[in-house]
């Protein structure tokens, strides 16, 4: 029976990596900074570089923006605007009035696979409605933020600053993730006009795989075994 358990555990280890990993979405900052704990992150805030275009395939800080669809040349540009911007004086936007509108998608990859990555979405003036802006993640596709609070009729994670208003959003995937696809729908009177700042992530590298934690349980599991056949082989004492 003690056997019978432990390859079971066994099994149920390797399996659990591959069956149960898939995005989870997150939608404030204590929530993200908890999953990701200590592991090392990278800060893209827009900073570093010179107000101006970001071509198609462009890096910013080892992101790469490709432009999926609706984009004109060079419309992604890095904007100075202090007053919107959630750190320093830039944010990712376009050359349409510095933000980005409807009817447009854009993916932001790296060199490699992250395992977890956020940014905050800023708007002026006004806020944004939880379909204004959609995220698709390993072929799953979910709202920038959480359904309509019942009280107040805005997303819960909206925060406003002044006349701007900021929101939230994370997405983790223990089985990793090679790009993030941020789209706008083509909706009469949408009121999808944005920026993006302060994206934060996780490469996959940085965190053990599921296989490996498996392997170690496995091996643990093994060695229990063969613990438990040399005591019941071991002669008992007169």
């Amino acid at each position: 029976m003690f056997t019978k358990r432990l390859v079971l555990l066994s099994v149920f280890v390797l399996t659990c990596g591959s069956t149960f990993a898939a995005p989870n979405w997150v939608f404030d900052q204590a929530t993200f900074d908890g999953v990701v704990g200590a592991f090392p992150r990278s800060d893209v805030d827009f900073d570093s570089v010179a107000p101006g275009p970001i071509a198609d395939g462009g890096m910013v800080d080892g992101l790469m923006f490709t432009y999926v669809s609706g984009l004109e040349p060079n419309e992604l540009n890095v904007v100075a605007d202090s007053s919107l911007a959630t750190t320093g004086s830039n944010y990712l936007g376009s050359d349409v009035n510095g933000l980005l509108g409807d009817d447009l998608s854009f993916s932001i990859s790296s060199t490699e696979a992250f395992f977890a990555l956020s940014f905050q979405v800023v708007a002026p003036d006004f806020g944004l409605f939880a379909d204004d802006i959609r995220i698709t993640v390993n072929g799953l596709t979910t709202n920038f933020a959480p359904d309509f609070a019942p009280a107040d009729g805005v997303p819960d994670n909206e925060v406003q600053v002044g006349n701007n208003f900021r929101y939230f959003f994370g997405v983790t995937d223990p089985a990793g993730f090679d790009s993030v696809t941020i789209s706008t729908p083509q909706i009469l009177g949408a009121s999808e006009f944005f920026g993006i700042d302060s994206i934060q992530f996780v490469s996959a590298s940085a965190v053990p795989e599921p296989g490996s934690l498996a392997l170690l349980t496995t091996l643990g599991v093994n060695g229990a075994w063969r613990l438990g056949r040399r005591k019941s082989k071991k002669p008992a004492t007169p």
